[in-house]
């Protein structure tokens, strides 16, 4: 009866504390890829303004220097970065190489403010994207100046610009801190319910559950 209900304790015990782990390593989990995406945004967003410095407006028309020298310097690790300009009214003004027949459609968003949404690039891979309309800056004293990106465009116009990367390198991370984290838990976890289920002397030692010899009384 005494060593039934011992038993019984150490069970719910373990059970107890297994709930808490997983909770624990769930939470954990949830909050460093909330961080990481956070990041991961953040960069893209920044990115994102940085390429629009390199839209300008001269003579009533929209130039770009993207395609010449713009989207290199974001792409050190050789991963592409995927861009395309809209006017106003949907029209494309121009687009990077890489997205072949992917289209990266406007999305509705605050002016000035950058909005991240999910996306599917080339190659099917899993990426995000963000979307900024701005006014470009005027350059009146660039006309003359030809730009593969060129394309008539009312003063009052606003840009739409796109920015996109895939997620290869942080899904590989977030699958790498989960499977840490199942293997820390699960480790955890296993001990626990073996302790309970009478094998606590090959789990902790044959001290018992609680490093005191087990007299078989509470």
């Amino acid at each position: 009866m005494t060593r039934s209900l011992q038993t019984r304790l150490l069970l719910g015990l373990a059970v107890g504390t297994s709930v808490v782990l997983v909770t624990a390593g769930v939470v954990l989990y949830a909050l460093i890829r909330a961080e990481l995406i956070a990041e991961f945004d953040a960069t893209l967003a920044s990115e994102a303004h940085a390429l629009a410095t390199l839209v300008k407006e001269v003579d009533g028309s929209v130039q770009t220097e993207m395609a010449e020298h713009g989207v290199s310097k974001f792409q050190p690790d050789e991963r592409p970065v995927h861009y395309a300009i809209w006017d106003q009214d949907g029209g494309p003004i121009e687009r990077s190489s890489g997205l072949g027949s992917t289209d990266l459609t406007p999305f509705g968003t605050t002016p000035g403010l950058p909005e991240i949404r999910e996306v599917v690039l080339p190659g099917r891979l899993a990426g995000r994207m963000t979307a900024i309309h701005f006014a470009p800056h005027r350059d009146d004293e660039g006309a003359g100046h030809e730009s593969a990106g060129a394309s008539g465009v009312d003063r009052e116009t606003e840009i739409t610009l796109i920015v996109a990367r895939d997620t290869i390198e942080l899904d590989h991370t977030l699958r790498r801190i989960g499977l840490l984290l199942v293997g820390v838990v699960g480790g955890a976890v296993g001990r626990l319910l073996g302790a309970a289920f009478g094998d606590s002397g090959a789990a902790f030692g044959d001290g018992g559950f609680w490093g005191q010899p087990s007299s078989g009384h509470l």
